[in-house]
């Protein structure tokens, strides 16, 4: 049905289509549901409007769409919520990467770290990580001293 829709409006098709959000447009008066896709490996074909259809598909830039929405030039309510899950999911992912990214850093911090005690202090390989790190500020506080 979707795949339909997609082609007969907009006058593409898609090589995948992924759930983005579902919405009651009338909860309180019918159970119908819609559902909002987000199109995937798109490749331009024809519209197949009804008689009485009348669409002008309009390629804007997703960041611009995002701010019609905002902006109120958008009223349709389907389609703000399909502009702005898919922002959502962006923005999600984006935090995620670079969480991701941050931890990585940390890891190879810690890494290049334990790399330099080890170099420093090789006999504490063998050693419990608490015991190691409690053995190394006495030795590191009784060279402090020393000098």
């Amino acid at each position: 049905c979707g795949l339909r829709e997609l082609e007969e409006e907009t006058g593409h098709t898609a090589g995948r289509l992924l759930p983005l959000a579902r919405m009651l447009p009338t909860p309180a008066y019918c159970t119908e549901g819609i559902h909002i896709f987000r199109a995937l490996e798109l490749t331009p074909t024809h519209q197949h409007l009804d008689e009485d259809e009348f669409l002008s598909v309009v390629r804007v830039p997703f960041g611009e769409a995002v701010d019609m929405v905002l902006e109120g030039k958008i009223p349709d309510a389907k389609t703000q919520l399909g502009i702005l899950t898919l922002e959502a999911l962006r923005r999600r992912e984006a935090a995620l990467a670079e969480l991701r990214s941050a931890n990585e850093a940390l890891l190879s911090t810690y890494r290049f770290g334990q790399k330099r005690l080890l170099k420093a202090f090789p006999d504490m390989k063998s050693v419990r990580h608490s015991e190691a790190l409690e053995q190394i500020k006495a030795r590191l506080t009784a060279r402090k001293n020393e000098k």
